[in-house]
């Protein structure tokens, strides 16, 4: 009798909803960033699918500061090194930002960069789960690195 009720214990468990959930250890899913400044799909990669990138899916376009709006009156309109705008808020919807993470362990992922659109800018970057189910993005440009704590959207 005991057996079978601990047999339905754990079979109910297992199909109760708090087990669908996505593990804290994965890395996938919609991420927001420290600023709320935009959200990021973190996702396979479509040509590697061993490997983790990240897709823009939401972003907030930030008002333009008094000495941005003074330098746009004064020069013509910025251009990227191929000759086309800067991309907006807007545009940058659906562009992949973060390729080729590989697993390095539990809830670490390395091997990684951002690749930052309108530039030819590439960071090396690592991802790793915090104790408290925060996704900490760290990256460094020569000796200058820096990093931001996610929190998985709602």
């Amino acid at each position: 009798m005991r057996a079978l009720t601990a047999a339905l214990l754990a079979a109910s468990l297992l199909a109760s909803p708090v087990f669908a959930q996505t593990p804290p250890q994965a890395a996938e899913g919609v991420w927001v960033m420290d600023d709320d400044s935009a959200r990021i799909k973190i996702a396979p990669c479509a040509s590697q699918p061993a490997r983790l990138c990240g897709t823009i899916v939401s972003i907030k376009p930030r008002p333009p500061s008094e000495k941005a709006k003074a330098r746009a009156q004064a020069q013509p309109k910025a251009k990227t090194k191929d000759g086309r705008p800067p991309p907006t808020a807007e545009s940058m919807i659906g562009t992949t930002i973060m390729v080729g993470f590989k697993p390095n362990g539990p809830g670490k992922w390395n091997g990684g960069r951002f690749e930052f659109p309108g530039s030819d800018m590439k960071v090396n970057a690592t991802l790793a789960i915090n104790k408290d189910g925060t996704l900490r993005v760290q990256g460094c440009v020569l000796v200058m690195c820096g990093g931001q704590n996610w929190k998985r959207a709602a």
